[in-house]
């Protein structure tokens, strides 16, 4: 209580709006992220995180459709102006709220992951095995608290797949436009191995917060039998969930690395070592954490959350229990060299040609066009 009143806090001071004025009367409130527009020099801020580019282009194109532009970050606590908005745009709570405020405005929510309430029943379902498997209370990690920004958007604009939508009630998917989001890395950060890894026994899991919903509680069981393949994590695992794993035996064949930087070299040698990007989680939007390692020429063994139509062809998609992620990892240790250079090859080319800015730009600004078409603004003073 008292960690999340100083974060309103500091929010409240320190993280200011943006605005960018336009030659109209149209506004549009963003609720998203303020702080790229006032760092767009750092790129070391910027790689960070896919979303902080994508941020600047989200508020960019709405410019060019001829709109004021409000950017407030989404969880800042709001100080109501008389201003109306014709749009409200972007996440939750901010994005409820803005549009109780603006009951005429056209309501767009952004929606990064699959629907909050298949994630929730995902993430109770997932702790609830792996508290009984290691015979450990596990925390419920990344509960999503009730909102109803689905229910009162006019449109959706989904980070996601086709396996996405289906995480929604029905009865609002036809809402729902599908963009395709960005990967962080720059073609001119790593000198890429064209030919790929041919090291079929080294897998990568490649993530952040949420340890047991993005399966790690599953790979530790997996590896821990087949001592002839190495696992290495990189990404910070949750407190409750580092304390059981770092009570456990320990496994030669499990390397865990902490956290590491996108564009840290020794996140490539890493890389370099492995054949596959695993990661086997209950709910995505689509994972850039996977895009990037697919760019960088990991073959996926990935759940058809997380997974692409494309992708079928590209790795292995798995179900989220032990007998199936074992059986891809399995299939995939049969393929020759030249098959795996040639499977690298391919999901380095799908992500080049379907995840960059630009085409982020492109789907964004096309959905804006579909949603804006036969439009007519109100003028507001």
């Amino acid at each position: 209580m008292i960690v999340n009143l100083f974060k309103r806090i500091f929010l409240f001071l320190f993280v200011k709006d943006y605005i960018k004025k336009a030659a109209s009367d149209k506004w549009v409130f963003i609720s998203y992220l303020s702080e790229p527009f006032y760092k767009k020099l750092d790129e070391t801020y910027l790689n960070r995180h896919q979303n902080r580019r994508e941020s600047i282009i989200i508020a960019d194109c709405f410019h060019q459709f001829g709109f004021n532009v409000h950017v407030s970050r989404f969880d800042k606590p709001l100080i109501f102006r008389r201003r109306k908005y014709d749009v409200v745009f972007g996440l939750e709570p901010n994005f409820e709220k803005i549009s109780q405020a603006n009951h005429d405005a056209i309501k767009i929510y952004y929606a990064t992951g699959a629907y909050w309430e298949f994630q929730n029943k995902q993430i109770v379902t997932r702790t609830a095995q792996a508290s009984q498997r290691f015979n450990y209370p596990f925390i419920k990690h990344r509960m999503v608290a009730p909102h109803q920004s689905a229910i009162i958007a006019d449109h959706i604009m989904q980070i996601g797949t086709p396996n996405t939508i289906k995480s929604y009630p029905k009865e609002i998917r036809h809402k729902i436009h599908i963009i395709r989001q960005s990967i962080t890395i720059a073609n001119d950060l790593y000198q890429i191995k064209t030919e790929g890894s041919t090291n079929k026994k080294s897998f990568l899991w490649f993530g952040s917060g949420g340890s047991i919903l993005k399966g790690l509680d599953l790979l530790l069981i997996i590896f821990e039998k087949y001592e002839e393949f190495t696992l290495h994590i990189v990404g910070k695992m949750d407190d409750d969930f580092h304390s059981m794993y770092s009570g456990r035996k320990e496994s030669g064949n499990i390397k865990y690395h902490g956290y590491i930087e996108i564009t840290d070299p020794c996140l490539m040698s890493i890389v370099n070592e492995c054949a596959f990007v695993i990661f086997p989680s209950a709910s995505e939007g689509m994972p850039g954490s996977l895009l990037n390692m697919m760019y960088l020429g990991l073959i996926p063994i990935t759940t058809s959350i997380c997974a692409s139509p494309e992708m079928y062809k590209l790795g292995a998609i798995v179900d989220l229990d032990l007998e199936s992620i074992e059986g891809g990892m399995l299939r995939l240790n049969q393929l020759s060299d030249a098959e795996l250079i040639d499977l690298s090859i391919q999901n380095r080319k799908y992500v080049l040609e379907n995840f960059s800015l630009e085409i982020f730009r492109s789907d964004f600004c096309n959905a804006l066009s579909t949603i804006f078409v036969n439009q007519k603004f109100k003028d507001r003073k």
